[in-house]
């Protein structure tokens, strides 16, 4: 059944119920709108307004939720696969603070830049990572390799292990061994064949 009263508003039943009014500002749904029985699309003009706890819900089981609960904002993965955030289209992904200021990047088919107040401090790389700053470790610095550690690119120092029972300062400036630690207690200094 449909009516219309005098100010050109309409109102649809079914059962007796009203299930959408035309209103001054569009139309009202009472109950839930199916379109082509849940194959066909919504095509939006403007925004989708929900209100706080109002969930936007993707996938037969409600698998993916979107919402916000008052205070913070939330993207829940209730299925059984994992969340996945893709960018396919050559760009890398994003996440910036409401000024624009940059905190984490992601490249397409590269690497991951982390920020602190916009200012670029860590960078994964083909090899590892670059640190643009201090490292503050409460924990140890460890290497499983021997003939890796510490080097300084600047005055092309070494600080490394040496097979499995001596550590080495190094300078390869004139390739000397400044300093060796050896587990049977030796502290050398100077060059060591």
């Amino acid at each position: 059944n449909a009516n219309s009263n005098g100010n050109d508003e309409i109102a649809l039943y079914y059962d007796n119920s009203v299930k959408l009014t035309t209103t001054n500002a569009g139309a009202t749904i009472a109950g839930a709108l199916t379109t082509n029985n849940g194959g066909g699309n919504a095509v939006l003009g403007s925004h989708l307004d929900l209100g706080d706890n109002q969930k936007l819900r993707c996938g037969a089981s409600d698998d993916l939720q979107l919402y916000h609960d008052g205070n913070n904002s939330f993207i829940d993965e209730n299925g059984a696969g994992n969340l996945r955030i893709r960018t396919v289209n050559g760009n890398g992904i994003e996440l910036i603070y409401s000024t624009g200021t940059l905190s984490l990047k992601t490249h397409y088919n590269g690497g991951v830049d982390l920020h602190h107040t916009g200012n670029k401090k860590l960078e994964t790389t083909s090899s590892g990572v670059t640190v643009t700053g201090d490292v503050t470790a409460t924990g140890l610095i460890k290497t499983d390799t021997a003939g890796e550690g510490l080097h300084n690119t600047a005055t092309n120092a070494y600080f490394f292990s040496h097979g499995s029972n001596e550590t080495r300062l190094y300078h390869s400036a004139n390739n000397q061994i400044k300093l060796s630690f050896r587990g049977s207690g030796d502290v050398l200094r100077g060059a060591v064949s």
